[in-house]
């Protein structure tokens, strides 16, 4: 399976869109939008990292197939300005984008210094048990520095990726709940997990 970075393109990025949004149907059905719909509005909020970007976008390729990606943040960077929010409301119902845009708020994570913060990692559901995940998250674990942390959140009730993170080396930091998480999208306690390079 060869793992490369991929940068901001509209055939990758609809795909890798696509496939995240797949991965977390049971967030986003909430919005009551479509894959198909969010997809072609997403362009006003969720922007692939470009080359110039210290954030990475690895996939898992095979046969010109993503079979998985992974998104590794080091920095808060944003280029959506609020104009680009404003015009959504004036083409979609606002309620659904109102909910739609609190889903991706609730699952942002401010990224600290030194931190490496896995945004996400998805695998085809064609592909799962591969070690697709295994290999996207050994590759982040290769561009963190000395002095670095990788970090990510995973749903208490997601077992199977609990223990594939503690097997990797992740070591659970804190547990927390939320109302508006419970309430957007159906899951109330979350684990935070950090891995460092002299774990």
């Amino acid at each position: 399976m060869d793992i490369t970075v991929t940068y901001d393109n509209q055939k990758n990025g609809e795909n890798i869109k696509a496939l995240v949004l797949e991965s977390f149907h049971n967030k986003f059905k909430q919005s009551h939008f479509t894959n198909t719909e969010i997809i072609q509005l997403s362009s006003k909020f969720w922007q692939l990292p470009n080359k110039e970007s210290s954030n990475i976008q690895y996939i898992a390729e095979t046969e010109h197939h993503i079979a998985g990606s992974l998104l590794l943040k080091r920095n808060n960077e944003s280029d959506t300005t609020m104009k680009e929010f404003v015009s959504l409301f004036f083409k979609y119902s606002p309620l659904k984008i109102l909910k739609l845009l609190t889903i991706f708020s609730i699952l942002e994570h401010h990224v600290e210094q030194n931190e490496v913060y896995i945004d996400y990692v998805v695998v085809d559901q064609t592909f799962r048990g591969q070690g697709i995940g295994h290999q996207l998250i050994n590759q982040a674990k290769n561009t963190v520095h000395e002095h670095e942390y990788l970090s990510l959140y995973v749903a208490e009730s997601n077992i199977g990726a609990i223990k594939l993170y503690r097997n990797l080396g992740f070591k659970i930091v804190s547990a927390k709940n939320s109302f508006f998480r419970k309430l957007f999208l159906n899951e109330t306690g979350w684990y935070y997990m950090t891995w460092r390079p002299d774990n």
